[in-house]
């Protein structure tokens, strides 16, 4: 990346800071914008950005790093199995059965890719973005059940997704003949055993010490959020000395942070947050740029039908029987089944296969036509159909309970 897309970044970052809201309201979104002037720019010969720039790659590896930490380190696990388990049933039921079908529906419309690449397909599309939610999630005339079950899915869901995604990645370079690791099993166990192993030790040690250092008033104003954010930083850079997963570590740190900090109100994780977002931002600009248009020449009808059930039917009956027999009206059923946008996570996963896999075979490059098809729909779709479903969810579904006050509806 030169110092032309650089600058051009930065008056985007700015732009978008400064007339997000009223963009907002006309159904425009920060990834759409960026996405879009990735590929203007890049199409028209204003900036050249390389898929295989180091640069690139860490700012996109940074970005899951910091919204992986960020969201497993807010999620209060608590709400898993409660107001009627939804959000628990959603990804332990939903998330396994949304790869599931997305498995069996890339064998039987995409019959080129080998089980493990469909798997990999799956898995990859399965991790929903919080981000992309927002306009749902901030909107108070959803239901606040409908948001905490959404927010809790979409925060935990990439992580969840993530070791299936490398094993799947793993599997996908055996079935290629691929030389990616001398011993693909056993480095992938080191890479997740690892990843846990050392996330949960930095992510709860690291909690501990702010918490210490906070109850004797050590830290200056902003202290305890500037060490929040060292914490994946961290976990990042100690992965890659150690060799192990820094998705996995990034994760399992923060909710060991979650799980040792307390939450009296203090929201500590706010800079990962708007760093992640940040760099978010970014990563559709170069994603744009240098990944979508090359790879939607691939796109014909079956890719094109996989990318519309992925974003419907793969999605949504998972859901549905996720949800069944609880309390969840069918209205509120359809609702969450819906709003599963795919984001910054399949933004990476995609990034990952062209480093491990390479571009040169065509079932490769089928998996990131589709995965790009998907996302692109996906992010035009959600954007445009929020308000209006929002209103109609208001309108169908019958009255919720009030949100507990304090800690318990949080």
């Amino acid at each position: 990346m030169d110092a032309t897309a650089a600058v051009i970044l930065a008056a985007l970052v700015v732009a978008w800071s400064l007339t997000a809201r009223p963009l907002t309201d006309r159904g425009l979104s920060g990834p759409m914008v960026f996405l879009a002037a990735g590929v203007l720019l890049s199409q028209a010969g204003v900036v050249d950005v390389s898929v295989d720039s180091h640069s690139i790659k860490l700012v996109v590896e940074l970005a899951l790093v910091l919204a992986l930490f960020a969201d497993a380190s807010s999620a209060d696990l608590r709400h898993l199995g409660r107001h009627g388990g939804w959000p628990g049933r959603m990804l332990l039921i939903g998330l396994p059965l949304s790869i599931a079908f997305g498995t069996a529906a890339a064998s039987l419309l995409l019959p080129v890719l080998s089980g493990a690449s469909a798997l990999l397909l799956a898995a990859s599309l399965a991790a929903t973005d919080a981000s992309l939610s927002a306009p749902v999630l901030g909107d108070e005339r959803v239901p606040w059940r409908v948001r905490l079950a959404l927010n809790l899915e979409s925060g935990l869901n990439d992580g969840l997704a993530t070791p299936v995604v490398l094993a799947a990645i793993v599997a996908t370079a055996a079935s290629l003949g691929i030389d990616h690791v001398n011993d693909p099993a056993e480095s992938y166990v080191i890479d997740l055993v690892g990843g846990v192993v050392f996330g949960g030790l930095v992510g709860g040690v690291g909690g501990w010490l702010i918490e210490q250092a906070d109850n004797r008033r050590w830290t200056e104003p902003g202290g305890r959020r500037l060490a929040t954010l060292a914490i994946p930083i961290g976990v990042m850079a100690g992965s890659l000395l150690f060799g192990v997963s820094m998705f996995v570590s990034a994760f399992v740190a923060g909710l060991a942070y979650g799980a040792v900090t307390r939450r009296d109100g203090v929201d500590s994780t706010d800079l990962p947050e708007f760093a992640s977002e940040t760099l978010a931002w970014i990563t559709w600009f170069l994603f744009g740029a240098a990944v979508l248009v090359p790879s939607l020449e691939l796109v014909d009808v079956r890719v094109a039908l996989y990318a519309v059930a992925s974003l419907t039917v793969i999605r949504m009956v998972p859901i549905a029987i996720s949800l069944y027999r609880t309390d969840a009206s069918l209205p509120t059923v359809a609702f969450l089944g819906w709003f599963g946008p795919r984001g910054l996570a399949t933004v990476v996963f995609g990034l990952l296969i062209v480093e491990d896999l390479g571009q040169s075979s065509n079932e490769v490059n089928l998996v990131l036509s589709t995965l790009c098809l998907t996302m692109v729909l996906s992010i035009v779709a959600h954007a445009v159909t929020a308000s209006p479903l929002i209103r109609w969810l208001q309108r169908s579904s019958p009255s919720e309970p009030a949100e507990p006050s304090g800690p318990a509806g949080a």
